[in-house]
């Protein structure tokens, strides 16, 4: 019996300034959402910016990192700041409309340049 592939989830990091960028790899599922948490930890703490998640290269994702975006998004509201979705990958924005939350990541959370 075949294992379903899997991509290995990888966030990286980049600052300009105060304004920080995570920029997701791989899948972002149950295994990945711990990695997800201890990373945006640092970043919440450690930063006064603007946030944007990068999901470009994202290739799937699943409730747990759907609700890992939204525990985020609260907690920077909640600070008075903002989260920026950039880069939707077609998956996760169907994702997105299925669940439907393309209005929450699509309207105004969402830069120009996303697909």
């Amino acid at each position: 019996m075949d294992t379903p592939s899997t991509s290995p989830f990888q966030v990286r990091v980049s600052a300009d300034g105060e304004d920080v960028t995570l920029h997701l790899v791989g899948d972002f599922d149950l295994t990945a959402t711990e990695n997800f948490r201890s990373c945006v930890e640092g970043v919440v703490d450690g930063n006064g910016g603007t946030v944007v998640v990068d999901l470009g290269d994202l290739a799937f994702i699943d409730s747990t990192g759907i609700s890992a975006l939204l525990v985020m998004r609260r907690r920077l509201q909640g600070q008075g700041r903002e989260l920026r979705i950039a880069n939707v990958s077609a998956g996760a924005a169907r994702v997105f409309e299925l669940t439907g939350l393309s209005g929450i990541f699509t309207d105004g959370d969402v830069d120009a340049g996303a697909t």
